[in-house]
């Protein structure tokens, strides 16, 4: 999100081309921008917490959030049509189910407002990549992806060759730190299990049924 809001990757690239165009009119940042998070689960919680030093106003769209948690959160819950229309930055947190493939089609898409920033970390099947290639083509929106339809992403992809998309290689999980953490909170429950304690990191029922499947 930091780093397509600042366009960092157009940046990185034209100074590598040797031209010197710190034009900051044309950084869009992060500080006071109204960011649309879709999706309510502990990735959108953590989100919350790291933006909001920058102080955005932030919608939701979520068929899980009551109203109570989105008020303690900070967030104002909306429907799917008024965050793709009022946010300047959209980013992607829901899970992969029957009922989210392919929630971001054409039609979707078209609603964003020009110059807006869309943010995929999630699942690259949520967003219909056909329709987003198209919208990314006519130079209007940008976006930063980190997962796509088909993995790895072919080398002649479209994307890759658009100026106005930051891809990754779908690594935004992972590093030695977030490794170890996992490791070591899997045993910590493990232990618990045995001492017949309450996990820490239980899945509930209704969770599990929320969950992408594998």
């Amino acid at each position: 999100m930091l780093a397509g809001s600042w366009d960092m990757h157009g940046f990185i690239v034209q100074m590598k081309e040797g031209l010197w165009r710190n034009r900051k009119e044309t950084v869009m940042g992060l500080y006071g921008q109204t960011v649309g998070l879709i999706g309510c689960g502990d990735i959108s919680k953590e989100v919350i917490r790291l933006i909001k030093p920058f102080h955005p106003r932030i919608l939701m769209y979520s068929s899980y959030c009551p109203a109570k948690e989105a008020e303690e959160l900070g967030v104002e819950l909306c429907s799917l049509e008024e965050l793709l229309k009022n946010s300047s930055i959209i980013s992607l947190h829901n899970t992969l189910t029957p009922s989210t493939k392919g929630m971001l089609r054409r039609k979707e898409l078209q609603l964003i407002q020009d110059g807006a920033l869309l943010v995929n970390t999630s699942r690259g099947p949520i967003i219909d990549e056909k329709a987003l290639v198209e919208e990314l083509e006519k130079q209007r929106i940008y976006a930063a992806l980190d997962v796509y339809e088909t993995e790895p992403l072919p080398k002649e992809h479209p994307l890759l060759k658009l100026p106005n998309v930051l891809c990754m290689p779908h690594i935004g999980s992972f590093s030695s730190y977030w490794k170890k953490r996992l490791a070591l909170t899997v045993i910590e429950d493990m232990e618990r299990y045995i001492k017949g304690e309450p996990l820490k990191e239980e899945i509930s029922a209704e969770k599990y049924r929320r969950m992408t499947p594998r």
